[in-house]
C-alpha cells in the first residue's frame, strides 16, 4: 500500500493541534464547570442511557419509514426531526423516574436507621442559642479586611470543644480573586446570644475564592475528580495554631432496580477533604476514619445536602402510588421561617453526640409532631424517633405560631421566631425558638413552648435559657424570682454590650466596652 508523501504531515500537524487542546482540557478539568458537566453525566447515567436508545430508535424509524428510497437531504432532515422528538422526550421521562428510583432505593436499601423510643436531648451545656442569620450578621459587622468578603457560614468545633459559627475570608472581586488569597476564618460562638466574634487571620493557598490554582476546589477536583464536592460547606479547623480548611464531599454509586430500565446513581456520605493552611498539602479523610483523626475527630463529615435527601426520600418508602396520592405513614421536612435556618440542624446531644437533627410532620395540613430523624454527622449512621399519636404535641412549624400569638402587639412584619429546636426536659417536651428582628441584628428574645400545652416560656438572657433547659427552673415558676424580666408584649430585647473603637493618629485603636444603660462622654480640647 502507497501512502502519500503528504500524509505523514498531516498527521503530526493534527497531532500538534489535538495534543495541547487534550492537554489544555485536562489541566481545566480543575473547572467548575467542566466537573459539572462530565459529573453530572456520571450522577444522571440515564441521560446517556436516553441519548443512545435515541439513536437506536431513530435508525429504526427512519429506515421503517424510508426503507432504501430516500436519500440526501430529505433522509438527513427526517433523521434529525426524529432523534430530537425522542431525545427531548426521553431525557426528561428518565430523569423523572431517574429520580423516584434513586429516592426509592434509598428508602427501602439504604436508609438504616434504628428506632428511638425517646426524643434525644440536646446538651444542656453547649446549646445553639445563636442563629444562623444573627451570626451572619454579627460576623459581618466585625469584618476588617479591605479587598475581602464573608463566605456562607457553617459550624465548626473549637479546641475547647464549643460550637462556633465560622465563614472563610474571602478575595472579593475577579481582580483581587487573581492578586491576593483567602486570608483566615471569622468565629461567632453559637451558645450566647452576645456578640462573641473572633478573627483567626491566615493566608491559606488554595483557599476559598482564590483564582484557578490557587482555589482550593479547582485543586481538589484535579486531585480527586469523580466526587461531589459541597463547595456552600467548606469550614475551617482551628487545631495547633494552624488553620485546616475541611471540605465535605459526596459520592454516587450506580445502581439497577426493577422495574426501572435503566441504570441511575444514589448520592452516599464520603468524607473530608482537609487542606493544611500552612503547607497546602490536601488529604482525603473517609468518613470512616474521620473519628480517629487528629484534626477531624471531632469535626462534621456529613453534607446537609444528604441528610435532607435521605429524609426527603422516605416519602417514597411505601411506593410512588403511595407518596402521590395516599401520603400514608409519608414525612415532609417543613420549611423553617426565617433566612439561612433551613433543616437539618447541627447539635450535640446530651451524651456529646455530633448530629444532624430532621424534625419531620406529616405530609398534607397536619401539623404535628411526628417523626424526628438523627444522623450522625461523622459516621452518617441514623436514628429514628417517630411520636406516638395518642400523645397530640404541636409541631416544630406550628410552634412558631404560638410563640407570634403569645405576643399580639408586637409587629411580627418585623420580628421572626426561627430554630425551633427540641428541648427534652423531665415535665415534657418544649421547641426551643429565638425571636429574632428582620435584617438578623440580634436575638430579641428566647421562647420556649410546652408541646402538649402550648404554653409559652419567653426569656431575656441566655442564663436563664440553660438553666430552663438543664431543668433547674420548673414550668410556672416566676421568671421574676430567678433574676429575669419576663418579655413585654413590645418585644423587649435582652441587654446589649457596645464597643467604641477610638483611632489614634498613629494609627493604633483602643477598645471601650459599654455594658447596658452605661454612658460615655467624649470632650474636644
Amino acid at each position: 500500500m502507497n501512502l502519500d508523501s503528504k500524509n505523514p504531515k498531516k498527521i503530526l500537524g493534527l497531532a500538534l493541534i489535538i495534543v495541547p487542546i487534550l492537554g489544555l482540557l485536562w489541566y481545566l478539568r480543575g473547572l467548575s464547570m467542566v466537573h459539572w458537566f462530565f459529573y453530572s453525566l456520571y450522577v444522571h447515567v440515564e441521560v446517556i442511557f436516553a441519548i443512545i436508545l435515541s439513536v437506536v430508535l431513530t435508525i429504526g424509524i427512519v429506515k421503517y419509514m424510508t426503507g432504501d428510497s430516500t436519500r440526501g437531504p430529505q433522509k438527513v432532515e427526517l433523521s434529525l426531526m426524529v432523534f430530537g422528538v425522542l431525545v427531548v422526550s426521553l431525557t426528561l421521562s428518565f430523569l423523572i423516574m431517574g429520580s423516584m428510583a434513586s429516592q426509592i432505593t434509598v428508602a427501602n436499601d439504604h436508609m438504616d436507621f434504628d428506632e428511638v423510643d425517646d426524643m434525644k436531648q440536646t446538651a444542656s451545656d453547649d446549646v445553639r442559642l445563636l442563629p444562623q442569620e444573627v451570626g451572619d450578621t454579627y460576623a459581618q459587622n466585625r469584618l476588617q479586611f479591605e479587598r475581602h468578603k464573608l463566605s456562607q457560614g457553617d459550624i465548626t468545633i473549637n479546641e475547647d470543644e464549643s460550637m462556633s459559627w465560622t465563614y472563610n475570608i474571602e478575595p472579593e472581586g475577579l481582580a483581587n480573586r487573581w492578586a491576593i488569597h483567602q486570608a483566615g476564618a471569622v468565629t461567632v460562638d453559637m451558645t450566647q446570644t452576645s456578640a462573641n466574634v473572633e478573627t483567626h487571620e491566615q493566608e491559606i493557598v488554595p483557599g476559598v475564592g482564590d483564582f484557578m490554582s490557587d482555589n482550593v476546589f479547582f485543586e481538589l477536583r484535579k486531585e480527586r475528580f469523580g466526587v461531589d464536592y459541597k463547595e456552600d460547606e467548606a469550614y475551617v479547623v482551628n487545631r495547633n495554631d494552624n488553620l485546616y480548611l475541611a471540605v465535605p464531599y459526596v459520592e454516587h454509586q450506580m445502581e439497577t432496580r426493577f422495574p426501572f430500565p435503566f441504570p441511575f446513581t444514589t448520592p452516599h456520605e464520603g468524607g473530608i477533604a482537609l487542606v493544611n493552611g500552612d503547607t497546602g498539602e490536601i488529604e482525603y479523610v473517609d468518613v470512616d476514619d474521620v473519628q480517629d483523626h487528629d484534626i477531624l475527630e471531632d469535626q462534621r463529615a456529613v453534607s446537609y445536602d444528604i441528610t435532607k435527601y435521605y429524609v426527603d426520600s422516605m416519602r417514597y418508602k411505601n411506593g410512588i402510588i403511595n407518596a402521590w396520592f395516599f401520603k400514608e405513614g409519608v414525612p415532609e421536612v417543613a420549611s423553617s421561617p426565617g433566612d439561612g435556618n433551613e433543616q437539618p440542624y447541627l447539635v450535640r446531644t446530651e451524651d456529646r453526640e455530633l448530629t444532624l437533627l430532621i424534625a419531620a410532620e406529616p405530609a398534607g395540613d397536619s401539623s404535628g409532631i411526628y417523626q424526628t430523624y438523627y444522623q450522625n454527622a461523622q459516621t452518617g449512621d441514623w436514628e429514628r424517633h417517630v411520636a406516638d399519636r395518642n400523645d397530640a404535641m404541636v409541631g416544630p412549624i406550628r410552634s412558631t405560631d404560638y410563640v407570634q400569638a403569645q405576643a399580639p402587639t408586637v409587629d411580627w412584619d418585623e420580628f421572626t421566631p426561627v430554630e425551633p429546636l427540641p428541648i427534652i426536659r423531665d415535665d415534657g417536651l418544649f421547641w426551643m425558638t429565638r425571636v429574632i428582628p428582620d435584617g438578623g441584628g440580634g436575638v430579641s428574645y428566647i421562647a420556649f413552648v410546652d408541646a402538649e400545652t402550648n404554653e409559652v416560656i419567653p426569656v431575656a438572657d441566655d442564663a436563664t435559657a440553660r438553666a430552663f433547659i438543664a431543668g433547674d427552673i420548673a414550668q410556672g415558676d416566676d421568671i421574676e424570682d430567678i433574676g429575669t424580666d419576663p418579655i413585654t408584649d413590645e418585644g423587649a430585647t435582652q441587654p446589649r454590650q457596645t464597643t467604641i473603637t477610638i483611632v489614634q493618629e498613629d494609627g493604633s485603636t483602643e477598645e471601650i466596652e459599654l455594658e447596658d444603660g452605661e454612658q460615655i462622654v467624649i470632650e474636644n480640647e
